[in-house]
């Protein structure tokens, strides 16, 4: 798999939670397998400018995923 297969499929899932497609626990791990904790302490601006630069998400569908994190991210505008 090459790294544009893998944004391109990322892309496909971060979409379809946005919708409401995926949710709960899938939605979970899928947030946290593309956004992990273990190495990395991510803020909300990171996030948001990761979803708009690498995944090319609009404005509401943005707020969409940030509103999907689980409580272990600390985002206060999605609070």
């Amino acid at each position: 798999m090459t790294y544009s297969q893998s944004v391109k499929e990322e892309t496909e899932q971060l979409k379809k939670i946005a919708n409401g497609s995926i949710n709960g626990d899938e939605a979970i791990a899928i947030l946290s397998s593309i956004f992990p904790t273990d190495s990395l302490n991510w803020t909300q601006v990171d996030v948001e400018d990761f979803l708009a630069g690498i995944y090319r998400l609009p404005p509401g569908q943005i707020d969409q995923v940030m509103l999907a994190f689980p409580d272990n991210y600390t985002f206060p505008d999605y609070e």
